[in-house]
């Protein structure tokens, strides 16, 4: 059953798709650099991968912070 069956409203005045998204997001630059990748898009949210690696960890192997507030985490 899809969002709109189900009565969700979305939040997109135009629900974006993914190429034009992902177009947009490698124009800002910080997707670029944290290897962002949007993969879904539903009424209500955004759905993106994120390899972590070297570039984005702390020299104790956490993720940096900067990288968690990129996310929205």
């Amino acid at each position: 059953m899809s969002d709109l069956k189900k009565g969700k409203k979305s939040i997109w005045k135009i629900v974006p798709d993914l190429e034009s998204l992902q177009q947009f997001s490698n124009r800002i630059g910080i997707s670029n650099k944290l290897d962002i990748k949007f993969s879904k898009v539903g009424l209500d949210f955004l759905e993106a991968t994120m390899l972590v690696s070297e570039n984005c960890i702390q020299p104790r192997g956490l993720l940096h912070g900067g990288v968690s507030c990129v996310l929205g985490v």
